[in-house]
This record gives C-alpha cells, sequence and structure tokens, in this order.
C-alpha cells in the first residue's frame, strides 16, 4: 500500500498477509524473543522518513518485509528515539566542542554531523558540522537543512550505525584519519 507520494510501499501494521509470521513470537540468535512490533518498526519509520533520501527509504522499507527486518524494525525505533530526543536549535549554543553530535550523513567524502534539530521538530534548519570533501581545514558549523542533503539527485545517507557522540571526540577521530 502507498501512503505518500514517496511510492514507497510498506505493509499496515494490524493486516497481515499470508507470508508474515509474528514477529513477536520468533527467536532471535541470541536466544532473546523480538520486542520491537512491526507496528512500532513502521510508525518510526513513518516519523523517519523526511531524515531519509528517496534511495535508503526505498531499500528500508523493503528490508523491514525481508529476512533481515527485525534488525531494521530494531534500528527505526532506534534512530527515531534519537532524534525525538535530540536538543532543538539553541539547546547545545555555547558548548562548542563538547557538543554532542546525534545523527551524522554522509556521502562520499562529505560528512555532516547534526548536533541540533530544528525548534518545530522539522529538517529545514538543523545546526551541525559540515566537512567538504574530506577538507578539515575549512570544516565549520552551521545551519545544514537536511532537506536540501537528502533531497538532491544522489542524497546524503544517514549513517544507521552513529551513535551519538561528543564533537571533540568526532573531531579527534577525523584528525586521525586525515591528518
Amino acid at each position: 500500500m502507498r501512503l505518500f507520494e514517496d511510492n514507497i510501499h510498506i505493509e499496515i501494521p494490524g493486516r497481515p498477509t499470508s507470508s508474515t509470521r509474528s514477529p513477536e513470537a520468533e527467536p532471535r540468535l541470541d536466544g532473546k524473543v523480538n520486542s520491537v512490533s512491526r507496528r512500532d518498526a513502521v510508525e518510526a519509520f513513518l516519523r523517519l522518513r523526511l531524515f531519509m533520501p528517496e534511495r535508503q527509504k526505498r531499500i528500508v522499507a523493503t528490508c523491514m518485509n525481508g529476512e533481515e527486518r527485525q534488525y531494521f524494525f530494531d534500528k527505526m525505533v532506534e534512530i527515531a528515539a534519537t532524534v525525538e530526543g535530540m536538543p532543538v536549535t539553541y539547546q547545545q549554543d555555547g558548548k562548542g566542542d563538547e557538543a554532542i553530535a546525534h545523527l551524522h550523513y554522509f556521502l562520499g567524502d562529505c560528512h555532516w554531523y547534526i548536533i541540533e534539530k530544528d525548534r518545530e521538530g522539522e529538517v529545514e534548519q538543523a545546526f551541525g558540522y559540515a566537512i567538504l570533501h574530506g577538507d578539515l581545514i575549512n570544516a565549520e558549523y552551521g545551519y545544514i537543512p537536511i532537506t536540501e542533503l537528502v533531497d538532491t539527485g544522489v542524497g546524503a545517507e544517514l549513517d544507521f550505525h552513529f551513535k551519538p557522540t561528543p564533537m571533540a571526540q568526532i573531531k579527534q577521530a577525523l584528525e586521525d584519519r586525515y591528518g
């Protein structure tokens, strides 16, 4: 079923098909029972749709119906919780490199670390640190429109493996990497 004009097909929770099984009943390799339901994952995915480029949304939507679905269920809920708990514009003002980056976008050797989200919770004006083409000398803090990052033809990807990290730690890792 299509919910929006982004042509992403997802299954609606509560309407199981003959091929779906209850994710709550499936044991995981570590012996635990899955804790994130399809419904929670889809709701999280829908809240995150403005934070991801089209290509990444399509891949995630497909994977949420595949063999690795539980990983993507868990990941969508985790990232949505990170976004919801992020400080809004000016809440980390004056912290400098002690400010915490909550999201990371990348495209080739360009990186954007998002420190604060828009006051309205939207993606029009986030604040963060931008590094273009690995150029640390000209990297800078500033306002970053997430819509422009994800709406370009190629689209910067949201890093699913990034954990909130102080900017001082990120800058040190970048300095170690690029010299």
